[in-house]
């Protein structure tokens, strides 16, 4: 089992690493960013280097030194030479870190001993400099030389420099050396001290590798204890529950809201408000709030805060994942909302939507949702399916375009409830300035927390205030095809 989940770390580690790969050849380097974390915290070594390089240009992330470093010596400790050779170079520039020419040293032959030649070439020039490790000509040519061989640029042009060097040191102190020629060491048990040198360095390299990997381990295997108790805590709990139920009066089975509550529900919660062209104030703070009181009625919700493109699909298939087993589902997006050809997309924060024809492949089409609902089938045949879509707020995210205003009508499928923060065709606001949230999401809120309120009547009376607050310019609207009853909140 344990060599099978590997197996399978391995698996995704490698997935995420080609996709922040792709990601970054596209010069989409927020995307990249995301994937190149994904797989970095697993333990990917590469990944970390990548993403280490991503903060210290600032990158898809914001420009941060000393986040790099710790990527990078994270890489580092597991064998990367480029990130031995980062971290060194951090080190003997002060980036990050204070300066510490030893420190960079001591990078520097970690990454030379496997023959990374940009290494050999500032281990050659922290000999030639004396910066680290006292100043030796000699070394410096023999590092110098290696990283030549490969055919490094800097190497070849200071090679010479540093061979003059070498050889006016040599004629200099020849007489005064001789007469210790006896006591002076071999060029053979020079050699054999450097590897020596080199070794115990990587030893201790191994050695913190070791010791972090047991950690991570000994870490892993206290959550996966508290995973399994809490788990048997939900299972005795639902044991009770039905035992209870089991002895319950007939009367109270038969209330609605008793029914209710041994519901399965499920919620995938989106709010995109960090667009790069076109930001937007409330929308996360409506999906964080909207999020919360979902997990105040029972909802398992899954909340996601400027979300991409890729973000967003992977959360929608955990979501339908689970939906065979699910009583009630919700699905509900905040953010900018473009109707184009009678389909309705969703825009991710990494949309860059210039031109119409673009809108297909950079957006969330809503309509796939819809289709998910009514396709992935219940054990419960009365499954109750809620979309809620607080979008098409007028930002103009696509300049000079001839779209239509606002989100275009869609049909809710058979068991679904569809609202709309705004009629077909019209603009939905923002919210005040200083306001937390827009104003369908405010009075959604509100109206949700009224103990056995049913669903209709809920978006009823968001409809009344919405209408009332913005003076007629916005009203919600809603397309049900409801068979069943349903509350967010059910009395005690």
């Amino acid at each position: 089992m344990f060599c099978l989940a590997l197996l399978c770390a391995g698996a995704i580690q490698a997935g995420d690493l080609e996709d922040g790969n792709s990601a970054y050849q596209r010069k989409d380097y927020d995307e990249a960013a995301v994937w190149y974390r994904a797989a970095a915290v697993l333990g990917n070594a590469t990944a970390q280097f990548n993403l280490g390089n991503l903060y210290f240009f600032g990158m898809g992330v914001a420009q941060n030194q000393k986040e790099a470093l710790r990527w990078y010596q994270l890489a580092a400790a597991q064998g990367n030479a480029r990130a031995q050779h980062a971290s060194g170079q951090m080190y003997e520039r002060g980036q990050g870190t204070e300066q510490d020419y030893k420190e960079a040293v001591r990078w520097y032959k970690l990454a030379s001993a496997q023959g990374y030649a940009a290494a050999q070439l500032s281990l050659g020039e922290s000999y030639y400099k004396g910066q680290g490790v006292p100043r030796d000509y000699k070394e410096a040519v023999y590092w110098l030389q290696l990283a030549a061989a490969q055919g490094s640029q800097g190497a070849k042009q200071l090679l010479p420099i540093a061979q003059k060097e070498a050889s006016e040191s040599a004629t200099t102190t020849a007489n005064s050396n001789q007469a210790q020629a006896v006591d002076k060491p071999s060029d053979a048990e020079t050699e054999r001290r450097k590897r020596q040198e080199i070794e115990e360095l990587l030893a201790h390299e191994r050695r913190a590798k070791t010791a972090e990997l047991e950690a991570a381990t000994k870490k892993q295997q206290e959550l996966e204890a508290r995973l399994r108790e809490s788990a048997e805590r939900e299972r005795l709990a639902n044991e009770a529950r039905v035992q209870a139920s089991q002895t319950a009066p007939i009367a109270q089975v038969q209330q609605p809201q008793n029914a209710a509550r041994k519901e399965r529900r499920l919620a995938l919660v989106i709010g995109n408000s960090n667009y790069k062209g076109s930001p937007l104030d409330n929308p996360a703070n409506d999906a964080t709030d909207i999020a919360s009181q979902l997990r105040s009625f029972g909802f398992q919700t899954t909340l996601l805060r400027d979300a991409t493109l890729n973000q967003m699909r992977d959360a929608t298939r955990k979501f339908a994942d689970q939906l065979p087993s699910t009583d009630v589902a919700l699905v509900y997006f905040a953010g900018h909302g473009i109707e184009m050809k009678g389909r309705n997309y969703m825009i991710p924060t990494n949309a860059d939507v210039k031109f119409e024809y673009e809108l297909s492949e950079q957006a969330y089409d809503a309509g796939i949702w819809l289709d998910m609902l009514e396709t992935i089938k219940s054990s419960n045949a009365d499954r109750v399916n809620i979309v809620i879509l607080d979008a098409c707020r007028n930002n103009g995210l696509i300049a000079a375009r001839s779209l239509s205003k606002g989100l275009g009508k869609m049909d809710a499928p058979s068991g679904t409830f569809l609202a709309y923060s705004t009629s077909p065709g019209k603009i939905a606001s923002d919210g005040a300035r200083g306001e937390r949230n827009s104003p369908f999401t405010k009075h959604l809120i509100r109206a949700m927390q009224q103990p056995n309120k049913p669903i209709e009547e809920v978006f009823k009376e968001v409809r009344r205030n919405v209408g009332r607050d913005t003076n007629g310019s916005q009203v919600p609207w809603e397309s049900t095809s409801l068979t069943g009853f349903f509350t967010f909140k059910q009395s005690q």
